[in-house]
């Protein structure tokens, strides 16, 4: 057996594994100093990482930490991935969370409208008026099919809708007649 050879298949841990590997170490200092790392040199590919840090940790220093390195987040690209974590119910925990860091980023989430509008109907008032400003705090055109489509589903539902939503529902239809 060539020796070098099975050196070389040993892979080299990549910048984003590291950090995973830091976040998860339960030495808070670790984890603060991985967290400033990150703010200063991270990629969207350590997204995925931070988000599932926060659904899981319990220490709220480390939350308040790893929230507010999300709401810095700005990349075009991490609006499919925040959205993905947001649809998945295992990090139905972190939701509400997650649709006011859209809200407050104002990242384009306008291809989301219509998931945005299922959560708006679907889900508790609290989750609903996270979905219903984020949709009001958009500053992107939405589609004038889907804003279209959109409206008559909320109108569809104005009867089966909980009463602490229905008053927003009329204010979200408004909302999407903008680009309907």
């Amino acid at each position: 057996m060539d020796i070098g050879k099975a050196d070389n298949k040993k892979k080299k841990k990549t910048q984003e594994q590291i950090w995973t590997e830091r976040l998860s170490s339960p030495n808070e200092e670790v984890v603060r100093d991985t967290i400033k790392e990150i703010r200063d040199y991270g990629n969207v590919k350590i997204l995925p990482a931070i988000i599932e840090k926060y659904s899981r940790e319990e220490n709220n220093n480390i939350r308040k930490e790893l929230y507010k390195l999300l709401m810095d987040v700005k990349r075009k690209e991490a609006v499919a991935i925040i959205f993905s974590y947001i649809k998945n119910d295992s990090f139905k925990n972190i939701r509400r969370e997650l649709l006011s860091i859209l809200w407050q980023t104002r990242m384009d989430f306008s291809p989301y409208v219509g998931d945005l509008v299922e959560l708006f109907i679907t889900e508790p008032f609290e989750i609903a008026f996270e979905a219903f400003t984020v949709i009001e705090y958009l500053d992107y055109a939405v589609d004038k099919q889907i804003a279209q489509e959109n409206i008559d589903k909320l109108k569809k539902h104005i009867q089966t809708i909980e009463q602490s939503k229905k008053f927003l529902l009329v204010d979200l239809v408004k909302l999407l007649e903008r680009w309907a």
